[in-house]
Parts: structure tokens; C-alpha cells; sequence
């Protein structure tokens, strides 16, 4: 098999991952188990190893070998160790999407093209769906007051609007005019369709992102007009909608003057659970993926709860914050772990940020920023999220790292 035909294979997968995330893990999963495969043929065919032979790679394998050991120990072991025994290849993937950039020619025009379509299909699937009740597919949202577009019964919209909308930047200040108005109208659009999804993190992830674009990226004013512009328009829209307006702002708002909750009285009482189980297994935790089968025991209850219903809404599948998980079911180790690649992310955005605006040239920058900032707004600790161990969460938080190490070489 010859590494031409190995690297386009490998570009048409990383392109339509964003793709195959929308019809759940299966394909996109299967995919990075692919380019896990096309990975070690072609070190091993090329006989170069340095990828593999340095100190980044070598800690996270640590860590998935403990995540693997502390499996071993817990009261599920087909749950917990089916979820981290081979976490490894998410790293192995995003070194394939490295490769690839690296050797396959016109990566990054080529999948700009691919990834606009994609979140285009998206849009106009979500607001087919709010506008008729049901998107092209015929497939109708569970909820009454959120969108869910070609996800179904999954209400992860705006997560993955909000998640992917770094990539929109970063294609607006890479591509020729034509693309570069295309982006920039789907980056305004994304944030119309992610306040109908009506998930307050993800508008808040967005809208950070928004600010992002005005404040950083220099030059392009028109470009920033417009988006403010258009921005303005659908917070007006949604204001004038009043499930999405009570969801997003009315409900927020009742949960902030209260001020005994965080988030809300379930996203409170997942995290005081959570804490519990981290003071009393500050080491370990109770091991991966087990939140679910530890959080009604007696001994996790929730002293003196906020509100009534606070210890009947503590169960869950997962905590709902990456950081409280990782303190509950991997104790202090997999907190450091998590705490150590988040600070490492707010340094290098913060060198990042410093060391362009001390060059002569203040319109340079480093395309690898676009991607720390994808990492940040994954890992930011005091938001809600997704399970630390899903396949499709784990796929978008990799998904920008091969990106980040291309252009942290190639800048």
C-alpha cells in the first residue's frame, strides 16, 4: 500500500469526521481507529519514530496506563475498562491528522471546502426543524423548547456548533475572499442556530468565541460589523422566542438570584455528589466511568442539600463537568492530569497573545492559536459538559490537536 493512497484515504477521514460526529460515535470512531492503523504502517514503514519518542507521548500513555489499572479495581470492570483500554488511540489519531496535514498536498483549502458543506448541511437542517417542527430527514426534536437538527433524540446542537466554531475563524483567516465570506456567514449563522438549541453553555462558549473574533483578529472591520450585526439580530430573535427566551435567559436568570445552585438544581446536585465521592476516595476516585453506579449510595448523600429535590437528582450516567469527573473517578492523579493540560493551554494562549502583540507586524499570527482555543473552551473547568469518557466528545476535544502540532512547527 503505497503512502500516497494512505495519506488521501487518511485526509477524506479526517475531513468527514466532523460529519460522521453527527450521526453518532460509530463512524467517526471507526475512523480513528482506521487512521490508527495508517499511523503505525507508515512510522513503521518509514522507520521514523520521533513522534512517538518524547516526553508529551510518553506522559499520556502513563496516564492511560493508570486509567487502565484503575479500572482493574473497580466494581464494574467491563464498564470502566472498555471506556479507557485503548484511550490511547485518540492521541495516535490526532498524530495521524499531523502526518497528514504535513504530507498530503493542499490539506488545508481542500478540507475547508469539506467542513463548510458540513456545517452548512447542519444549519439548514436545524432551522428546517425549527421552522416545520421536523428537519429533511423527518426526524423531530424530544423537546419542546430545543432544536436538535440531524442529531435526533441527542441534544448536542450547540455543543458542537460552539466546539467546532474556533475551525470557522481559523478557515475565514486562512482562506482566499470567496471562502473567507462564506465562513464568516456560517460562524454568524452557527450562533442563530445555537441560541435555537437553547443549550446555555454552548451560547456562552459561542458567544466567547464571538468576542474572540472582534478583539483579537486584527484588521477585517466589515467582517466584524457584520457578525456583530448579525449577532445582535438573532439575540433579538430569540428574545422575541419564547421557549428558547425561557430557557436561555428567563431560567438562567432565576438561577443566578438564587444564587444556591450551580447551574441548576440537578447540575448542583451531580457536583456536590461528585465532591463527596472525591473526598472519600481523594486518591483513586471510584474509578472510571463509575459515577453512575456510586451516586445513590447512602454515603455519597448530599448533607444539608440547597434544595429539596437535590439528593433525588444526584444520579446521572456522568457528573456533567469534565473536572469534577475527573476528581470523582480518578481521584487526585487524573485531576492533575486535567488540571496540568488546562494551565499548559492558558500559558500557551497567553505567550501566544503576548508574543503577537509585541511583533512590528501585529497582523501576523500564529494559526496555531485557532486550536488552543478550541482546547480551552473543552477543558474550561466551570462549565457544564459532556462524559469525560465518550467516544464523541473525546473525538472533537483530539480532534484540533493534530492541527495544533502542525502549525506549532509550521508557522
Amino acid at each position: 500500500m503505497s503512502l500516497r493512497y494512505i495519506y488521501f484515504s487518511s485526509f477524506l477521514l479526517i475531513s468527514l469526521i466532523p460529519l460522521f460526529l453527527v450521526t453518532g460515535p460509530f463512524l467517526a470512531d471507526l475512523s480513528v481507529v482506521i487512521l490508527n492503523f495508517f499511523f503505525f504502517y507508515v512510522i513503521f514503514k518509514e522507520k521514523n519514530y520521533s513522534l512517538l519518542n518524547n516526553k508529551f507521548f510518553l506522559i499520556f500513555i502513563i496516564f492511560c496506563i493508570y486509567l487502565v489499572l484503575r479500572a482493574h479495581f473497580t466494581t464494574n470492570l467491563f464498564v470502566s475498562i472498555k471506556s479507557v483500554l485503548f484511550y490511547f488511540r485518540f492521541l495516535i489519531f490526532a498524530l495521524m491528522v499531523y502526518l497528514t496535514l504535513k504530507n498530503y498536498p493542499n490539506f488545508i483549502r481542500k478540507f475547508s471546502i469539506i467542513f463548510l458543506i458540513t456545517i452548512n448541511f447542519i444549519l439548514f437542517d436545524s432551522i428546517f426543524q425549527f421552522l416545520v417542527g421536523e428537519d429533511i430527514f423527518g426526524i423531530k426534536s424530544n423537546h419542546h423548547t430545543r432544536i436538535s437538527g440531524p442529531f435526533g433524540d441527542e441534544l448536542v446542537l450547540g455543543s458542537y456548533l460552539s466546539r467546532f466554531s474556533p475551525f470557522l475563524i481559523f478557515i475565514f483567516y486562512y482562506s482566499n475572499k470567496h471562502l473567507k465570506y462564506l465562513s464568516i456567514l456560517t460562524f454568524a449563522l452557527g450562533f442563530l442556530v445555537t441560541l435555537l438549541s437553547a443549550e446555555r453553555t454552548a451560547t456562552i462558549l459561542y458567544s466567547i468565541t464571538i468576542l474572540f473574533f472582534i478583539f483579537y483578529i486584527k484588521g477585517y472591520s466589515k467582517f466584524k460589523i457584520m457578525v456583530l450585526i448579525l449577532s445582535l439580530i438573532s439575540i433579538i430573535f430569540i428574545l422575541n422566542t419564547n421557549n428558547q427566551k425561557q430557557r436561555l435567559f428567563v431560567n438562567s436568570l432565576q438561577n443566578i438570584q438564587n444564587g444556591e445552585v450551580w447551574i441548576s438544581v440537578m447540575h448542583d446536585a451531580h457536583m456536590r455528589t461528585s465532591l463527596n465521592m472525591f473526598l472519600q476516595n481523594p486518591i483513586f476516585g471510584v474509578g472510571p466511568k463509575m459515577f453512575r453506579y456510586h451516586c445513590s449510595e447512602k454515603r455519597y448523600e448530599i448533607k444539608n442539600p440547597p434544595n429539596n429535590k437535590s439528593n433525588e437528582l444526584r444520579c446521572s450516567t456522568h457528573p456533567h463537568n469534565l473536572l469534577i469527573q475527573a476528581m470523582a473517578e480518578t481521584g487526585i492523579i487524573g485531576m492533575f492530569f486535567y488540571l496540568s493540560v488546562f494551565f499548559y493551554v492558558i500559558f500557551q494562549l497567553i505567550k501566544d497573545i503576548i508574543d503577537r502583540f509585541n511583533r512590528v507586524n501585529k497582523s501576523i499570527l500564529n494559526f496555531r492559536i485557532f486550536f488552543l482555543y478550541s482546547f480551552f473552551i473543552t477543558l474550561w473547568p466551570l462549565a457544564p459538559s459532556g462524559n469525560l469518557f465518550n467516544n464523541w466528545l473525546s473525538i472533537i476535544f483530539f480532534y484540533p490537536l493534530g492541527f495544533y502540532l502542525y502549525f506549532s512547527k509550521h508557522k
